[in-house]
């Protein structure tokens, strides 16, 4: 499966789970775990689909504050879906999700989001795509554009833009 590099496409059939052969291991202690391509993965593939619970934002917040309770481990893997009208959605992997929350933060990526609209269904649906092609044993990154960067090297801190009464940036 390939697609061109978009930030919409629609595909009547988009591909079912993990593409590639992925393992998830320790990075170091500022990313925590972080996932590698244990095959090559060629330009333009989607590897895999971003899958977690959809959440509304009064959900969201309820998680969030959950969280600030209790941030020993507790992580945040979630991923602003859509907006319509007035009415955004965001995709929490903390639980129910795959390998794709596990795919670290960078300036220079390696795959790309693309959301995929199907004749199945009124949401898109959000997968990560190769930007390049991927060696085996690298790491799989993308750019979340919405906390610090947190790149071996990298001088670039994004500040994200926190609306009143949100505790996440999402907004």
């Amino acid at each position: 499966w390939f697609v061109t590099m978009c930030t919409q496409a629609y595909m009547a059939s988009p591909p079912q789970g993990v593409q590639f052969k992925i393992e998830v291991k320790w990075v170091d202690q500022v990313r925590g775990l972080g996932a590698f391509a244990l095959e090559k993965i060629p330009v333009g593939a989607i590897v895999c689909e971003y899958i977690g619970e959809l959440v509304f934002k009064q959900e969201l917040e309820t998680r969030e504050d959950m969280r600030d309770e209790n941030p020993i481990g507790s992580r945040c893997f979630v991923l602003e879906l859509c907006e319509t009208k007035n009415l955004k959605i965001w995709i929490d992997s903390t639980i129910y999700g795959n390998v794709s929350k596990f795919f670290n933060s960078s300036c220079d990526p390696n795959l790309k989001r693309v959301n995929i609209k199907t004749r199945h269904s009124i949401l898109p649906r959000a997968y990560l795509v190769s930007v390049r092609d991927i060696c085996q044993s690298e790491e799989l990154l993308w750019n979340y554009r919405v906390m610090p960067c947190k790149c071996t090297g990298c001088q670039i801190q994004v500040t994200p833009k926190r609306k009143e009464g949100m505790r996440n940036g999402f907004e």
